[in-house]
């Protein structure tokens, strides 16, 4: 007979433990029951010309851009043809390209088109280029009072996210599984002038609530769930209570999304990090050795990174009205004051 395979949380459980063990002694033998072992796998996310682009690594990340260096006129030389075999290999290409959709109306909405990147192997003397995007999956998104609700739509399989406009979590499933995206807010959490957002990634305990669970038959948030508040204090926006800031994390972090300070306006575009506890295998530096999972969260830090990025435009519009506004209400006023002084002088 042979052993069960260890649950996802075992072997979280088992990885943190593993941490804690090695400064001091070796790794436990528990730990090198995981075939394969959990590893921390990091995913780089680039942001040019409207488009975000994951790449599984910096290294596959810093082959794109060297491929893109190379001209026709260099089509015939070494360091061509190495380019067109890693990208043969996978390597050096998006793993996956977010383009927002800038589509308006009531309901449902497309926000974003996911497109997969493939090297042509039958054309030799052809680097990849924009033109190879292959579209892979759909991201659709709706408003409710509360909370935003993205669907990612692939071939196959749809995957519902739930962004909370009160607290600061996104909560989604992948099987039984359901993880969160909890926002840090303040400096105390880990915030920096070099580190402008930060996501922890749990999956959650079973006791835990979150905005997946029994949803109505229209996939929207049951109004009962407790995480979804009152009405009122949805309307209002209010802050959440400590008691409930308190209870977003788990007791197994997955991961994390880390932004990169200045990273839109640096010479490879590096804007964020996503780097997850997950078992691995093959080359890290490769798309086909991404598994599915992997690949679903890397789609959710995308539209994460795209809401981010809306908010923070919308933000920026806001405060240059408001100054705009207070400056003409100023302007006009020493305006109306020097005409009384002038009708005055008379």
């Amino acid at each position: 007979m042979t052993a069960d395979k260890p649950s996802e949380k075992e072997k979280l459980a088992l990885f943190q433990q593993k941490k804690q063990y090695s400064e001091t002694e070796d790794t436990p033998p528990s730990y090198s029951d995981i075939q394969p072992p959990l590893q921390i796998q990091e995913f780089v996310f680039r942001f040019a010309g409207d488009r975000f682009k994951a790449f599984p690594s910096e290294k596959s990340m810093e082959i794109y851009e060297d491929a893109k260096k190379l001209s026709r006129s260099r089509k015939h030389t070494a360091q061509f043809f190495q380019a067109k075999e890693y990208q043969n290999q996978s390597i050096g290409l998006p793993l996956l390209v977010a383009q927002h959709s800038s589509s308006m109306g009531l309901g449902e909405t497309d926000y974003l088109t996911l497109f997969d990147c493939k090297s042509k192997p039958e054309q030799p003397n052809k680097l990849y280029s924009k033109k190879d995007d292959q579209k892979v999956a759909r991201v659709h998104m709706q408003s409710f009072l509360g909370y935003r609700r993205f669907r990612i739509q692939f071939a196959e399989v749809n995957f519902l996210v739930f962004s909370h406009l009160r607290h600061p979590i996104v909560d989604f499933n992948i099987g039984n599984e359901r993880f969160r995206f909890v926002k840090l807010l303040n400096r105390s959490e880990g915030l920096s002038s070099s580190v402008p957002f930060l996501y922890k990634i749990y999956l959650l305990d079973s006791h835990q609530p979150s905005l997946v669970d029994n949803l109505n038959s229209d996939l929207t948030i049951n109004k009962t769930n407790p995480l979804l508040g009152s009405r009122t204090r949805n309307f209002f926006g209010r802050t959440p209570r400590p008691s409930e800031q308190a209870s977003y994390a788990s007791s197994f972090e997955y991961g994390t999304l880390e932004g990169i300070s200045g990273g839109l306006f640096s010479k490879v575009k590096k804007c964020a990090t996503l780097r997850l506890h997950n078992p691995v295998s093959g080359c890290h530096d490769a798309n086909d050795s991404v598994d599915f999972k992997a690949g679903v969260f890397v789609a959710v830090s995308l539209v994460l990174q795209t809401q981010d990025m809306q908010r923070d435009r919308a933000n920026a519009i806001n405060t240059m009205n408001t100054v705009n506004t207070t400056n003409a209400i100023l302007m006009a006023n020493n305006n109306g004051a020097m005409m009384n002084m002038n009708m005055g002088a008379f």
